[in-house]
């Protein structure tokens, strides 16, 4: 991907979490509106493995940190994921760097290492297992 596309998808990314998570947050849409974000659960009726995540970024902003990870424990990782982001790509803009750009070109090779993606794809098959044990 070139710049621009990064740049493009991480920002649209950001803004679209930050847009979801306000309009949650602020009850203009609620987990009782049968609204949901989720494609795979809409279609087949069982969860994710990001099912919940919404919740449990709710959950840590509103102060409950276990809470958060009982609905699941990707939440944590996105916010902290989505707040890292929003800054460095604030600081790229003001600066003129390409420091986002790098860091998410390192980021993604390191992933492609075996030794690194087995186990987070064995982490997001548990996560899911849990989340269709939970019945989310």
């Amino acid at each position: 991907m070139s710049n621009k596309q990064i740049y493009f998808t991480l920002i649209t990314a950001c803004s679209a979490g930050y847009i979801w998570i306000f309009l949650h947050a602020s009850g203009i849409i609620s987990s009782n509106d049968h609204v949901t974000g989720c494609i795979i659960k809409s279609i087949s009726g069982v969860p994710c493995p990001s099912c919940g995540s919404t919740r449990s970024v709710i959950s840590i902003l509103n102060g409950d940190l276990i809470g958060g990870l009982l609905y699941n424990p990707l939440g944590p990782v996105l916010l902290l994921i989505m707040f890292v982001l929003s800054v460095l790509l604030l600081r790229d803009g003001l600066l003129s760097k390409r420091t986002t750009a790098e860091w998410y070109r390192s980021a993604e090779q390191k992933i492609k290492n075996k030794y690194i993606a087995v186990p987070l794809t064995m982490a997001v098959f548990f996560n899911w297992m849990w989340n269709i044990y939970k019945g989310l």
